[in-house]
Formats: C-alpha cells, structure tokens, sequence
C-alpha cells in the first residue's frame, strides 16, 4: 500500500491580503509557524521523498519538512496551484470587476471548451490531475509528502473520488462542501495490487491545536 500526504502550503501573504495569488507569493509570519509545526508532525511518520509545487510558498513550507526528516525535495510543476486568468494575479478579491470574471467561470464551468482568457478549465484540471495520479502511481517510494494548494487538492480529491468519469458538476460539489485549512494534510492510499485510490483522511490540522 503505497501512503501519500498531501500537505497544503502554510499561510501565505496572499493569503492574508486576500490576493488572486502568484507563483512567487510568499510564507506569511503565521506561514512560516505553521509550516514548523506540520514538518514536527512529520517527525513521526515516516517519509521516504518530498515532492513540492514550483510555487514560493509551497517550496518554503517543504523545505520545513525536508529539515526535519531528512528528505531530498522535488520539484514538479505538476502540483502548482490552479491557474486563474493572469489579469487577477496578485490583485485583491474584493475588486468588483474580478469578482464578474469570477462569476463568468462559475457560469461557464461546465462548458468543457470555454476560457475566459488563459485560465485553466475543467478539462484541462481534470487531465492534470489524472497525470498526477499516473506520476505517483509510478514512484518506487511507499511513504511520500506531497507539498500543494487548496484548489487544486480539490481536483485530486473529486478525480480519486470518481476518476476521470468525473462530471464537472460533480467537482463543483466537492469544492462547496470540502474545507481545507493551510498545512491541513490529506491522506490518500493506493492499493498497488488492486490498483485503486482512497481517502484515509482529509483537512487533519490537529498539529495546529
């Protein structure tokens, strides 16, 4: 049985400022604290690789990680957050004229062949999360962390759920539905005789108090 921790990032500045966030958005000070404090849970279970997003705030939190256990770190720009459309990057939420392109998405989600500019979509989520499944089913490691971003630990978790059948409103619901605190870790199983994926737990952020 192959263990996958899937760890999202510590709080970031973005974060606090409720930003549409860049690749090169930082830990906050709270980040960087919370980032120790899941790296000290890892002391306890055991972990063979680190894999991390390209992005700044998953790498600094992984990097906590690495500290503790040991591990070698790699990057993979597989498990990069979702990409939104560029011109909300970095850019505050509260903006009326990003909250229309919001709401344009959300209307057009599923309608498998709209962008509103250069964002991913639906079916471009989907395949990347399904080449994600693939890359991990194909390490050699048992136990392995993998440092990510809320929305897109909710594409894992809506394609392990229902695989590539997966509707588009059936993601919808799983994003509605499922919170997902930073540094909260999502343990998934895959049975390498049987060949399928499994929740174990989801958002476990005890660490935090």
């Amino acid at each position: 049985m192959k263990n996958i921790y899937f760890v999202r990032h510590g709080e970031s500045e973005g974060n606090q400022l409720r930003l549409y966030q860049s690749a090169e958005t930082f830990l906050s000070e709270i980040g960087h604290n919370q980032a120790k404090l899941i790296a000290d849970r890892f002391s306890n279970i055991e972990v063979e690789i680190i894999i991390s997003s390209d992005y700044i705030r998953a790498k600094q939190t992984a990097e906590y990680i690495s500290e503790v256990t040991g591990r070698d770190i790699i990057e993979n720009s597989l498990f990069r957050e979702r990409k939104r459309p560029s011109i909300q990057e970095n850019r505050n939420k509260n903006i009326p004229e990003l909250q229309v392109i919001d709401e344009k998405i959300e209307l057009n989600w599923e309608n498998l062949d709209w962008r509103y500019s250069d964002e991913e979509n639906f079916e471009d989520l989907r395949q990347r999360a399904k080449e994600c499944f693939e890359f991990l089913e194909n390490r050699q490691e048992d136990n392995i962390v993998v440092v990510t971003h809320k929305n897109f630990l909710h594409c894992l978790l809506w394609y392990c759920l229902f695989g590539y059948d997966v509707s588009a409103r059936e993601s919808k619901i799983i994003v509605n539905n499922f919170i997902l605190s930073n540094t909260g870790i999502v343990w998934m199983q895959y049975d390498e005789v049987d060949k399928f994926w499994k929740v174990v737990t989801w958002n476990d952020h005890s660490h935090l108090g």
